[in-house]
């Protein structure tokens, strides 16, 4: 998975032999203007860009129960991003938070494989 502190590098690795893994972030699409990040998560309170997690991936059995939860997580704070997962078995969930530190469910923690500081690979 990509890193959303350093999108040209991987977090870690997740070894997946069923089910689903996806993730949400605002470090790919999005524009820098006057100092403020813009990108395309919107936080349907405000209308304007999501100020929650940097990033959050998912794994879960099927891609119906992820589908939306990425981005939602993105627009809750840290805390309630937290309560949704834990109310969540099915689910697991690495955060990325704003100020860079780094969230797991218990389930996913044991599933990573660090790769942190690694390039990705072109093509």
């Amino acid at each position: 998975m990509r890193d959303p502190r350093r999108p040209g590098q991987v977090l870690g690795v997740i070894a997946l032999h069923r089910g689903v893994l996806a993730s949400s972030g605002d470090y790919l699409r999005c524009v820098e203007q006057g100092g403020q990040r813009y990108h395309h998560v919107i936080d349907p309170r405000t209308g304007y860009p999501s100020r929650g997690a940097h990033g959050v991936t998912l794994l879960a059995e099927r891609a119906a129960d992820v589908n939306g939860l990425g981005a939602a997580a993105m627009v809750l704070d840290d805390n309630a991003a937290r309560t949704l997962f834990e109310l969540m078995p099915g689910v697991q969930a690495l955060i990325v938070r704003r100020d860079g530190s780094l969230w797991s469910s218990p389930g996913l923690r044991l599933q990573v494989l660090p790769a942190a500081g690694l390039p990705l690979a072109s093509g």
